[in-house]
């Protein structure tokens, strides 16, 4: 049997007018939360997804970082006529874009 003892538990309620911390809104997860449309794609991100698998190939462990620095380099090398075809691309890219999201406007942070 425990023998009598005053112990006496703290007390965690508040004094009277302290408030508490403010009630959790409700949580957003991707669920609940709008998708923003994404951007339509440049002519060098068209490039830069084409080429970027037989670089990764060729180069087994290289880095991102490293692939983009080899196909930035690979795209200022590219003559005129390439890269216009690219443009050319963006430019379809880009009327598909605007007939699926009609209502999109670019809105940088």
């Amino acid at each position: 049997m425990l023998p009598d003892t005053d112990v006496r538990l703290p007390s965690f309620a508040l004094p009277c007018g302290v408030a508490g911390p403010p009630p959790k809104a409700a949580s957003s997860n991707a669920k609940t939360k709008i998708k923003k449309p994404p951007r339509p794609p440049n002519a060098f991100i068209l490039y830069r997804r084409a080429k970027q698998p037989g670089i990764v190939a060729r180069h087994q462990g290289i880095t991102n970082n490293e692939v983009s620095k080899e196909i930035g380099r690979m795209w200022h090398e590219e003559p005129a006529e390439i890269r216009m075809k690219f443009q050319k691309m963006a430019d379809a890219a880009k009327q598909e874009h605007m007939k699926k999201y009609p209502e999109y406007r670019y809105r940088p942070r």
